[in-house]
């Protein structure tokens, strides 16, 4: 049986790779790689919590996949601090 990549939505776990390698490069020598792949898996946890419960209410791979992102991007876009120190 061959599987193919065409049809797997891997769009929606190379959201939070490009904003945490981003960050990291953003703050390169301030935030240690294991923080960051700590981050990393955190963030690709949620994405893959996202898209089941939106596989729940959708039924259909690629529309779950497209509504979990867009969650996951405006949180990742607009998320607030979440050091405990205020921002500014």
């Amino acid at each position: 049986m061959k599987i193919s990549l065409q049809h797997t939505p891997l769009f929606l776990f190379l959201i939070p790779v490009f904003f945490v390698w981003h960050g990291f490069l953003e703050n390169f020598g301030f935030v240690s790689p294991g923080n960051c792949l700590l981050l990393m898996v955190l963030y690709c946890g949620i994405a893959a919590v996202l898209y089941l419960l939106c596989l729940a209410f959708f039924r259909d791979q690629t529309r779950a996949a497209l509504m979990a992102s867009w969650f996951l991007s405006f949180y990742l876009f607009f998320q607030y601090p979440v050091s405990g120190l205020p921002a500014g």
